[in-house]
């Protein structure tokens, strides 16, 4: 097969199968892009196999796709096992929307001298969107838990870019993750979606080794950084409700008390309540009910969305940034032994992945939102 004929197979599939013939335009775009291909083909030697082609030829439209987009969106899983279930989602059809394209993940290249790498990117609509685990990202031999080595990693994030992306400043940073909820009622299962935060330091006074971490940001309210337009019910926004029901139709039950109607709720006001400094998971028995304690003496009207340890830190570190939580209701607080650590590894990614459906069917209308904000 020429260069031509798979250059012109590779443009029909990725142009919703326009052919370019009668089409002078998309012919000039063809014969243009032909003689960048081939250029880059003769400037690397090494490429030899049709194998290796076609990979040169899918990296050439890898950068002119990444130069199209100037909104950038960063999506931030706390721990591995929190990105494996959105990743999933993410990459299956059924569960997608269908303005987005499921199938065009890419795994960037591991770059020389490079400290972190985002697990997946993906580009449409006029947004780049990277899917990172902070767990993947923190510096070798460090408590996986430390808020302080998370704090640490979180700048290289915002900075990244590759040899087929550019680097362009955030315009949203979403926090994606497994959390508690507040309630005696079980919502394990649902979603939660903020746009407000708040840190309580467990272990003040950098008491926790593992995690020293201190900051002028605790024990402060962190306010909504995105507009409220994201949230308004008004006809011509109406972001969220836009997809509800297409999201809540995908959800599944998880095993441990699963709430009686798992469904999404969210709010610009709801606040996600962050325990930091917290390396042990005894310890939420007693440090996010302290959390909440101090959140409602600073804020006695506040709403909380969910409690965590990685939310709010994620919010503070992106400061200007448009931020919003997506969290994965997993259990009541006081009972995290009972309804997540007799069955971790179900619960968790049950959970995870109801809010991976609510994240893939955000995504269109977070492309929709940042085209006019």
């Amino acid at each position: 097969m020429s260069l031509g004929t798979l250059l012109t197979i590779v443009i029909d599939c990725r142009a919703d199968r326009v052919s370019s013939q009668n089409n002078p335009i998309l012919e000039a775009a063809l014969c243009k892009a032909v003689v960048q291909a081939r250029s880059l083909d003769a400037r690397d030697k090494t490429l030899k196999s049709g194998h290796k082609a076609s990979r040169s030829l899918g990296e050439v439209f890898e950068k002119r796709k990444a130069m199209t987009q100037d909104k950038r969106v960063l999506i931030i899983a706390n721990k591995r096992w929190e990105a494996a279930p959105l990743l999933n989602v993410l990459r299956e059809p059924r569960a997608c929307p269908p303005e987005f394209d499921s199938t065009q993940w890419v795994t960037p290249r591991k770059i020389a001298n490079q400290s972190v790498n985002p697990e997946a990117t993906n580009a449409f609509g006029g947004i780049r969107v990277e899917i990172w685990c902070l767990e993947n990202c923190l510096t070798a031999g460090v408590n996986t838990s430390s808020s302080q080595a998370k704090w640490n990693a979180l700048p290289s994030m915002f900075s990244w870019s590759s040899d087929a992306t550019p680097s362009i400043a955030a315009s949203l940073v979403m926090a994606f993750g497994t959390a508690g909820f507040p309630s005696e009622t079980s919502y394990n299962g649902c979603v939660s979606v903020g746009g407000r935060a708040y840190i309580h330091d467990a272990h003040p006074n950098q008491g926790n080794q593992d995690s020293p971490w201190d900051s002028s940001q605790v024990n402060s309210n962190l306010p909504e950084t995105i507009s409220a337009d994201f949230f308004s019910l008004a006809p011509k926004f109406n972001y969220v409700e836009t997809m509800r029901a297409a999201a809540e139709s995908r959800f599944v039950t998880p095993p441990m008390n699963p709430a009686e109607r798992i469904v999404l709720f969210s709010s610009l006001s709801y606040t996600a309540l962050s325990t930091v400094n917290v390396t042990k998971y005894d310890e939420y028995a007693w440090a996010d009910a302290e959390s909440l304690g101090a959140l409602h003496k600073a804020d006695p009207h506040a709403v909380v969305g969910s409690i965590e340890t990685t939310h709010a830190l994620i919010r503070a570190r992106a400061e200007k940034i448009p931020f919003l939580f997506v969290s994965a209701l997993t259990d009541r607080l006081g009972h995290f032994d009972v309804e997540v650590t007799a069955r971790a590894y179900a619960q968790n990614f049950a959970c995870a992945h109801n809010a991976g459906i609510v994240l893939a069917w955000l995504l269109p209308q977070i492309s929709r939102f940042l085209s006019t904000h």
